[in-house]
């Protein structure tokens, strides 16, 4: 009898185990909504014709990214960042809330993703001022190089 209640406890425990659902990955952004000029660089940081994207990837999950230069409208309610994965593509949208001004500038954008897999991607960023000849694009192997900066030169405005 003792088995049976034995066997019978067993299985049911196997039974009610389940398996760990993937977590989705997921994205939250801070930007400082100040316009940025070439006199606020700080050391380390790409000059004002160019937008970067500097990324840290932690080794387990998380990735710290920081979009030097991204150029938005001058005065937005709120900068906008949305993050789609279409296999190994990383595509991250970037988007101001408002446009109440008449001119445009240069924003420093933090960007933290989530959940994210130690593998190859390849990034695109979709930005609302940038030209198709100036995309931010490029290969990303968190396996290989975890930490870097891409760049891209722009010289248009709100970049020169």
């Amino acid at each position: 009898m003792k088995r049976i209640l034995f066997f019978t406890a067993l299985v049911l425990l196997l039974g009610s185990c389940e398996k760990p659902q993937d977590v989705p990955t997921s994205l939250t952004s801070t930007s400082d909504v100040v316009c940025k000029s070439g006199e606020d660089l700080k050391t380390g940081e790409p000059g004002k014709t160019q937008s970067c994207i500097s990324f840290e990837y932690d080794g387990d999950s998380t990735l710290y990214m920081v979009h030097y230069n991204a150029g938005f409208n001058c005065c937005p309610e709120q900068i906008l960042v949305d993050l789609e994965v279409k296999g190994d593509s990383l595509i991250i949208t970037e988007d101001d809330l408002k446009q109440d001004c008449r001119c445009n500038c240069l924003f420093h954008v933090n960007i933290t993703v989530h959940n994210l897999k130690r593998t190859k991607y390849h990034v695109k960023f979709i930005e609302p001022l940038a030209r198709v000849e100036s995309l931010l694009v490029f290969d990303l192997d968190l396996k290989k190089k975890p930490t870097g900066q891409e760049c891209v030169t722009r010289d248009y405005i709100p970049w020169q």
